[in-house]
């Protein structure tokens, strides 16, 4: 039986990916103990043309397209599916910047902080920042429509994003979008992609909005005795008629996990810290000592402004090097919630509740200023548990019986993982025999 592997060879060559080693390198993302199916096909695309030539191939045939970036995304949205074709685009990596109009045309494959020194090289500014900037691709980001940790003065990536050339199934080329400073006609089609997780199509350029450069970011870090305080000095910033550029919030076993990598400058025995910076021009050192005043009138035990970019940048990548220490911890579930200012905090008491009396860690760090708790579940004793099963489609908690069932102290200590509900609540559900290691996506992404 011939298969798309060798339909496909003709056109595509050395961007079909042969070795079955190297193949599997593509098979997952960073999600929760992924699995790679048995039979699926890589091609790492070289230029358009190789898009187009794929997804051609898939229309004609029936075949699933997983288009993938660098393998960043906690979704599962850019895993292999069986029978899949896996359509890695970190290739297509184009970058020009048009400083006059404000923007950068830029292939998927370039790496978000690459973006952001190519812009800083000419005095601009590329805004949306995750945490994963050192190596997550614009593709990804376009994708899943990444926020990050300045998001509450800069927005997301969305905002940022003008128009876009995509591949659509069948292997169509279309543009969407406008290019200049202004455009109301029509309808907003690149809105629509931004977000979809390569389900409309492939992106294979963006045009993304440019800002002049801030100053560099100055950061104050403020200890908390208790929960309840910190939220008081996140609604006392807040009420600033100067924003924060960022403001962060990390647990007692956040902060832990942090230490265990290495000494960023975080204080041990707190029980809360909030991580806050300015980047206004010509008024960002005044800022930070302005918000850490604003803090300790709010009830911190103990204010620090860094003092010069250095030290911020430390305490900053400390904070972005939080997901890779719980990794190191053993298993884990990991899930962001966007509440009301005045929900994140018993939204991460929950978490903790939950996992008292087992041997589960439940650190909740959070954007407090744009509300997003962000919940991790971790095991030090757990190793993944292989799906052997058929791969499930992803379906919201709700539909998840394994996920909602199961509340009783009792039956929560028999359950051999944890996770958050929909509804915002922490249960270590029975898991069936034949539910996936992880909940699987068929979707595609980046």
């Amino acid at each position: 039986m011939v298969g798309p592997l060798d339909r496909l060879r003709p056109a595509l060559g050395d961007a079909l990916v042969r070795d079955r080693d190297i193949a599997a390198t593509y098979a997952v993302d960073s999600s929760y103990a992924p699995t790679a199916p048995e039979d699926f096909t890589v091609v790492r695309a070289r230029d358009v043309q190789d898009v187009v030539a794929v997804l051609e191939e898939a229309q004609a045939h029936g075949i699933p397209v997983v288009p993938q970036g660098a393998r960043t995304s906690l979704t599962g949205a850019s895993c292999a599916t069986e029978g899949a074709i896996v359509l890695n685009v970190e290739d297509l990596r184009d970058l020009s910047i048009d400083p006059v109009e404000g923007h950068a045309r830029v292939g998927p494959g370039i790496v978000t902080a690459e973006l952001k020194s190519a812009t800083h090289e000419v005095g601009l500014f590329y805004p949306p920042d995750p945490a994963s900037a050192d190596t997550c691709t614009i593709g990804g980001n376009i994708a899943t429509n990444a926020g990050g940790l300045c998001c509450v003065k800069y927005g997301v990536t969305a905002d940022y994003v003008k128009a876009l050339e995509v591949v659509l199934p069948g292997g169509e080329q279309i543009r969407t979008g406008k290019r200049t400073a202004k455009g109301v006609a029509g309808f907003d089609l690149t809105g629509l992609f931004v977000g979809s997780e390569g389900t409309l199509g492939v992106v294979t350029s963006a045009w993304v909005r440019l800002v002049p450069a801030p100053d560099p970011a100055l950061t104050a870090l403020a200890t908390f005795d208790s929960l309840d305080a910190a939220v008081r000095g996140v609604l006392a910033l807040r009420a600033e008629r100067h924003r924060p550029s960022l403001l962060e919030f990390l647990d007692r076993a956040s902060i832990g996990a942090i230490q265990t990598v290495g000494d960023f400058g975080f204080p041990s025995g707190c029980e809360a810290a909030l991580l806050v910076q300015s980047d206004r021009p010509g008024h960002a050192g005044e800022d930070v000592v302005r918000y850490a005043a604003a803090l300790a009138d709010a009830g911190a035990v103990e204010t620090v402004v860094a003092d010069n970019a250095a030290e911020a940048d430390l305490l900053m990548k400390g904070r972005r090097m939080l997901n890779y220490a719980l990794e190191a911890k053993g298993g884990r579930l990991a899930e962001d919630a966007c509440v009301r200012s005045r929900g994140w905090p018993s939204s991460s008491g929950s978490g903790k509740r939950s996992a008292s009396g087992l041997a589960w860690r439940s650190p909740s760090p959070a954007m407090v200023a744009t509300a997003t708790c962000i919940r991790r579940c971790s095991s030090p004793a757990a190793t993944p548990t292989v799906c052997t099963g058929p791969r499930w489609r992803w379906r919201p908690s709700y539909e998840r019986p394994w996920i909602s069932a199961a509340r009783s102290p009792a039956s929560m200590a028999s359950g051999s993982r944890s996770g958050p509900t929909s509804n915002g609540s922490s249960a270590a559900p029975n898991w069936p025999a034949n539910a996936p290691s992880r909940p699987c996506s068929t979707r595609a992404g980046s």
